[in-house]
């Protein structure tokens, strides 16, 4: 297996605590998801948020060091260098992949001569499933568990053929897509979930093969970096090969949000401005429309008084206390400051003290808050026991943080 760098390791520590004490700490205090750490899942390769790729673009540099890594930027259809290779890798994280038919058939060209691409992705465009007789679906969960945080785990087939440990995870939602058809001819399973529905599988075509991952959140920088997640992505790259003749990092497909337009002469408007005449005529108006606006707009407009945005004290207040505790990962700390603010969130707003009996004060904020007995019972179990506890994990700050956040959402 290919060892990475020490100072990989390092980062993961890190990075991965920060990722933690700041998602619970900045949570609470600010009481709002649109506040706090950035949850996007982008798969950047300068992203260092949670579900970013910066993690992911080391590693895939790392492992292809002696090569120089292309980054990009268009469709394979329109990539001439990738045309003329017959070895070489292409790899790309996306949360959709959007093809036009003119990229599938292009892809499986290239396959064909013998290059390796690599696609993970939640949502497989259509084209692309059907040209290779496979089908991606969702797994089904309870609607009130569909978003609840768990331990969520991958595992790889490779190493479970070597006997190895091959099972890998993280603490969040559960990883719920899957290859419900897979070609029966040309694909083969690399890959299952936690739940066992391959997650993971190869079509050969010709001289190369396309491999697909429909889980791109365990690429992430939060996924890579729990414990030895790393070794998961290493799996995968030892199975594209690491002799290629060159290496393509894709950015298109990542930014790429919907499906592009058939290619039919780009619609009436381009049909339109493929006259000289209509077209000058097009921007004359264009133009004088837009000074109208301009000028027009500027003579009748009022004087518009500017607003100093309100301070979102909490949010800061959320953050000194996130870097105070960052060094040492005190989660204990972190816990009894979650159970302060929220004992002073009771009095402040439902008038109630939290020195009387857990019965009567789960009784009373169930009858307050709208929130039913079960949950706001649970709540208040899970603070006791946070706070008698001499140590707290992950996984108890996070779970806290959920069911916290559930109470600020479900109340009335």
């Amino acid at each position: 297996m290919l060892k990475f760098p020490t100072v990989l390791t390092n980062f993961k520590d890190r990075v991965g605590k920060r990722i933690l004490i700041l998602l619970c700490v900045v949570g609470v205090f600010s009481c709002s998801k649109k506040e706090g750490l950035d949850l996007r899942e982008t798969y950047s390769a300068t992203d260092a948020n949670p579900f970013g790729g910066m993690v992911a673009n080391q590693l895939f540099n790392q492992y292809y060091a002696s090569y120089y890594v292309v980054k990009t930027n268009h469709a394979v259809s329109k990539n001439s260098m990738l045309k003329s290779d017959d070895d070489a890798v292409f790899f790309s994280i996306s949360r959709h992949l959007f093809l036009e038919d003119e990229e599938v058939q292009t892809i499986l060209n290239s396959v064909y001569e013998g290059n390796t691409f690599f696609f993970s992705s939640a949502y497989f465009d259509t084209s692309l499933m059907n040209a290779i007789n496979c089908r991606i679906s969702e797994a089904a969960f309870p609607v009130s568990n569909s978003n609840l945080y768990t331990d969520t785990r991958v595992r790889l087939i490779a190493d479970l053929e070597k006997g190895n440990d091959s099972t890998f995870g993280y603490f969040y939602r559960p990883f719920r897509h899957y290859f419900s058809t897979i070609n029966p001819g040309y694909g083969r399973i690399l890959g299952y979930n936690g739940e066992g529905y391959p997650n993971f599988i190869v079509i050969f075509w010709g001289k190369g093969k396309l491999l697909l991952h429909s889980e791109p959140r365990a690429f992430s920088n939060y996924f890579l970096l729990t414990r030895n997640n790393y070794r998961y992505m290493e799996g995968i790259l030892q199975v594209l090969g690491d002799s290629p003749g060159h290496v393509y990092w894709d950015d298109y497909y990542r930014v790429l949000t919907r499906k592009p337009a058939a290619n039919n002469g780009g619609g009436t408007l381009n049909e339109f401005l493929k006259q000289p005449p209509l077209a000058w005529a097009f921007y004359l108006l264009a133009a004088l429309l837009a000074s109208y606006v301009l000028f027009n707009g500027k003579r009748k407009q009022r004087e518009i008084r500017i607003i100093t945005p309100n301070v979102n004290s909490s949010v800061a207040f959320s953050e000194t206390i996130a870097r105070l505790y960052m060094q040492e990962g005190n989660h204990k700390a972190i816990a009894l400051k979650m159970v302060a603010h929220f004992q002073e969130f009771l009095k402040t707003n439902y008038y109630l003290d939290t020195n009387i009996s857990r019965h009567d004060l789960v009784l009373a904020l169930s009858r307050k808050s709208g929130v039913s007995e079960e949950d706001t019972r649970s709540l208040l179990v899970a603070m006791d026991k946070l706070a008698m506890a001499r140590e707290v994990t992950d996984s108890e700050l996070f779970r806290l943080h959920s069911q916290m956040q559930e109470f600020y959402n479900n109340r009335k």
